[in-house]
Formats: C-alpha cells, sequence, structure tokens
C-alpha cells in the first residue's frame, strides 16, 4: 500500500462508520408514520455525514494520533537511531536529550527516510506500515466517531423515548470501547513489531551511509551550538 492510498482510505473510513452507524436510523425513517420523527430523523443522517466530513477534511483525529505515535511508536524509533550516532563522536547525556527532543532530530529523521527509500527493501517494508497503518488509525476513528455517535443515539432516545435508540447507543459505545482498549493496542503492537524489523533492516543495510550522515550532521550542529 502507497501513502497516497492510505490517505485516501484514513479520509473515507469515518464516512464508512458513520454510514454502518446510522443503519438502524434508516430502518426506522422508512417504518416510521409520524411525519414529525420523519423528518428529524432524516435531518440527523445528513448532519452525521457532515459531521464526518469535517472530522476527516481538517483531520480532528490527528491530535489523538500523533499523541498514540509519540507515546509509543516514536520512542522506540528515537532511542534506536540515537544509538546510531558514531560512538567516537563521545555524545553526551545532555546532547542525546537535545538531539532527541529539539529542532536538529528533524534532520536525524530526513537521513533516516532517505535511506529508507534508497533501498528497495526497505521501500517494500514501509508499504507494511501503511498497510498496518490504516487498521491504527481506524481503531481511532472508531472510538471517537463511535463515542460521538452514541451521544446522539442517546439524545434520539431521550426525545423519542424509543428503546431502538438505546440499543444503537449501547451497541455503538461497545464498539467504540473494544476499539480503545482491544484493537488500538492489537495494532500498536505490530507497528511496534514492524518499526523493530525495519530498524534491524536498515542497520543491516544502510549503516554506514547513517553513520557518515549523522556524524556530518552533529558535527555541524555542535559548531552552531558553540557559536
Amino acid at each position: 500500500m502507497t501513502k497516497s492510498v492510505l490517505e485516501k482510505w484514513r479520509f473515507r473510513v469515518p464516512f464508512l462508520v458513520v454510514s454502518a452507524a446510522m443503519l438502524p436510523i434508516i430502518v426506522l425513517l422508512l417504518k416510521d408514520s409520524d411525519v414529525e420523527a420523519k423528518v428529524i430523523k432524516f435531518l440527523v443522517l445528513p448532519a452525521c455525514w457532515l459531521a464526518a466530513y469535517f472530522y476527516s477534511a481538517i483531520k480532528l483525529r490527528n491530535t489523538h494520533w500523533f499523541r498514540e505515535l509519540n507515546a509509543h511508536v516514536t520512542e522506540q524509533i528515537r532511542t534506536e537511531l540515537i544509538k546510531l550516532v558514531p560512538s567516537d563522536l563521545e555524545v553526551t547525556q545532555e546532547e542525546k536529550v537535545e538531539l532527541r527532543e529539539k529542532e536538529i532530530w528533524k534532520k536525524l529523521t530526513g537521513v533516516f527516510w532517505e535511506a529508507v527509500d534508497s533501498d528497495t527493501d526497505l521501500i517494500q517494508h514501509k508499504e507494511h506500515f501503511y498497510a498496518n497503518g490504516v487498521f491504527y488509525t481506524t481503531a481511532i476513528d472508531l472510538y471517537i466517531v463511535l463515542t460521538w455517535v452514541s451521544m446522539m443515539y442517546l439524545g434520539l432516545y431521550w426525545y423519542f423515548q424509543d428503546s431502538h435508540f438505546f440499543v444503537g447507543a449501547l451497541v455503538c459505545l461497545v464498539v467504540a470501547l473494544l476499539s480503545r482498549f482491544l484493537v488500538l493496542p492489537s495494532c500498536r503492537r505490530l507497528h511496534l513489531e514492524l518499526s523493530s524489523e525495519q530498524l534491524d533492516l536498515l542497520k543491516r543495510k544502510k549503516n554506514d551511509f547513517i553513520r557518515d550522515r549523522f556524524r556530518e550532521i552533529v558535527v555541524e550542529w555542535r559548531k552552531e551550538r558553540q557559536a
């Protein structure tokens, strides 16, 4: 899977989640004979699809997604990449902290992606990341979107006093919780495994290239710090 395909799926998934969650409302809409109830239920559908559009368009998931990556996957990559800085440079613990957290880190990760994109095996392995990334972010989407949909169902239950809406809210909430506490950790574990495999492959195939480039970057960075 390529990155462009990944982004397309990430944009579409919230619409698919909302559409599936709205099926009970569509069924009740077709069966209902009350005009007022029909109007309210009909208006709920475009409102939910519009909310899904804005959720995807302004990338509301990114706050949760980046928090998830920074707490788990990125930490592993930072730790392993810092180990590739040549030992003869005698990088201090204070410098390691700065290399991990300051602007210089962007240059180091730039070398990482440069190395990955220069090797066929590494490029193919990166596609596994993208494939798992669909499931990873979908788990986040299910948790966020279905939690919101369950609240909407509870509002409809409160207004209509129809137990069907309460059941809909319960189902959405259960799926959201399963996604949060079962699917998300599973995707995280696979992402960490893929990350570990990629780093090992990187060390075997591009170790000298990365060390040379890291040496140049760190030496130049030290000169800038002193200046």
